[in-house]
Formats: structure tokens, sequence, C-alpha cells
């Protein structure tokens, strides 16, 4: 796709480096390291959209990947788009180069591999967001395709109930949730010393601060069969260390934590002694 622009007045956003329209409601960030295919699905998803485009704009974290990654999204992205490409210290750390590298009001994380649902989903969080400006974060419903290895499933994971969220009986797609900016800047984004889980912990200290802002439609289809798939069994544990250290469980609260574990988490956990 063609980088498109306008004659329309542009305001240099300082660090930036360019000059650039003002700043958009909505930034999509999408990280990636040699998914060329999966990134070009996810970028033509969000471009390929009816309606929001216009109020939202796309950076895109390469972690210097050496099959093309860089090259194909440069041909899609537009002037008002972002594209870093260099080395990262993981998934999570490209995610908070990407939030910190955006310009707007609030910050979807929508990875390589992972689409928007249809060509209205953006249009739809678009119209959640700006009917909560106030919001801290928002939800939305997702596919899980599983890797394209077994039955695509909806998440059910509405109505948004903190403590299910917090115990592993109903978590959020992180690909469907979207954070403002301040929330984002307070929490110092995504913690790097929570393994892989860090996306369950971001959700887990926003939901302490604030209600999310719902949308109860599907908008985005989550590809999954990626690391959390892989290495499933350690899941478990990797939410209880969260919860010891968000929340500070000890001695009686740890034998409630137990108690309020969904059953294959214990199972899992028990296995691991």
């Amino acid at each position: 796709m063609a980088n498109t622009g306008t004659a329309a007045a542009r305001t240099l956003i300082r660090g930036a480096g360019r000059w650039r329209r003002s700043a958009p409601l909505l930034s999509i960030v999408t990280v990636a390291f040699n998914d060329a295919d999966g990134l070009v699905a996810t970028l033509d998803s969000v471009l390929s959209q009816r309606r929001g485009l216009n109020k939202a704009e796309i950076i895109v974290v390469d972690a210097a990947s050496n099959d093309g990654s860089a090259d194909r999204a440069r041909e899609r992205l537009r002037r008002r788009d972002t594209l870093i490409s260099e080395p990262d210290a993981g998934v999570y750390d490209g995610m908070n180069k990407g939030w910190k590298a955006s310009h707007g009001r609030f910050v979807q994380f929508l990875n390589s591999g992972d689409v928007l649902h249809d060509a209205s989903s953006l249009g739809a969080i678009i119209d959640t967001l700006e009917s909560h400006p106030d919001a801290r974060w928002m939800t939305g419903r997702a596919r899980h395709l599983k890797g394209g290895a077994g039955r695509v499933s909806i998440i059910d994971n509405l109505p948004h109930v903190w403590w299910r969220h917090a115990m592993g009986h109903q978590g959020h797609s992180h690909q469907a949730c979207v954070f403002s900016r301040p929330i984002l800047d307070v929490m110092d984004g995504y913690a790097l010393d929570v393994g892989f889980v860090a996306d369950f912990d971001l959700i887990l200290r926003c939901g302490v601060v604030a209600e999310p802002a719902v949308l109860d439609r599907v908008v985005v289809d989550y590809e999954g069969g990626g690391l959390s798939a892989q290495l499933r069994g350690e899941i478990p544990g990797l939410l209880h260390e969260v919860r010891v250290k968000r929340l500070g469980l000890s001695g009686e609260a740890l034998i409630a934590e137990d108690s309020l574990l969904p059953q294959h988490h214990r199972d899992i956990l028990d296995a691991n002694g």
C-alpha cells in the first residue's frame, strides 16, 4: 500500500523526528520478530478498516528481523505511522518501546499474526473510546484461533469481574484491551521481571485502579499457538508469583488464594510441588 499524505497543517511532535498531524486518538502497537507474513496480515487487517483510520496511528516495533519484515512493513505504513527496527530484550521490551514512541491518548497492542476481527472492528473501538474519554482502560471480546490447531472459540471474559481475571478463571484477551496513555505512564507499562505473563500482570494492576469501559463485541482474532501455548504448564506458577508480588499474599491469604484457583491450575501447581 502506497504512503499517503495531504497538504494539511502538521505539528512537529518532539521526539518524532518528522512532521506529523495532530495527535491521534488511538495508537496500535505491533511487535514482530522474523514473522513477516504474520506482520503483513496484522497490518493489512488494520489498514483495510472501513472507519477510524483517520483517528489511529500504527507503531511497528521490529526486533531487527532478518526476513524482510521491516521492508514489508515500510511498504504499507502511512506517513503518520512509525517503524522502529532494532534489537530488543523480548516481546514486552518491544511493547514498552512501542507505547513510549506513540502519540495516541489510548494504546492497543496487536501483535504480529493477530488481526482485527472484521472491517468494522476499529470503528467500534473508536466509538467506545470517544464515548468514554476518561476511561483508564477498555476491554472487548476476542476469538482464540488456537494457532490453527484447535476449535476456534470466543474468549469468555465478559462481564468484567476483577477477581475472576486475577485468579485465572476469566482472563481478558490482552489484544482486545486498550489502555490509556496516563495509566501506562503510571504503571510504567509492562514489567520485565514476571516472565511471559506480563500482559496478565498489567491487566491485573489496571483492574485495581479502575473498571474498564466495555465493548461487548468481538474485535480481535487472537492467533495463539505462541510461547504461552508452548509453556502452558508454567502459567499457573507464574500467575501465582504475580499475585504474591502485587497483592502481598502471605499466611491465610495464600490459603484463600488456593481455594479460589481453577481446578486445572491447582492440579498443575500440586504436580510441580
